[in-house]
């Protein structure tokens, strides 16, 4: 999954985190990835521009929107990043087959 890639490239480039969790869940639903870092966080001026210099944000919000997923990014300044993307179920069995 790319986006979950996305995520933490971006944790190990730009967030100086020294802890950066994954976690994937496989529900009935769907599958859920988050990636947490305990980094610096992103302003919430870079979170809402995502068509500015932010490749990486935007392209996950661009994939996210291509294969139905529902993707969230949560972050402040010096407290960390949260990127969770939530992909339905059909979404899933499309890709695998």
């Amino acid at each position: 999954m790319l986006i979950g890639r996305e995520s933490v490239v971006n944790a190990l480039r730009h967030s100086g985190a020294t802890k950066i969790e994954v976690e994937v869940q496989n529900l009935r639903t769907g599958l859920c990835v988050s990636v947490r870092d305990n980094g610096c966080g992103i302003s919430p001026e870079a979170l809402q521009n995502a068509e500015g210099s932010l490749w990486g944000l935007r392209g996950m919000r661009d994939r996210a929107e291509i294969i139905g997923a529902q993707l969230g990014i949560w972050s402040r300044p010096r407290a960390g990043t949260e990127v969770l993307v939530a992909i339905p179920l059909d979404a899933v069995m499309a890709r695998a087959c």
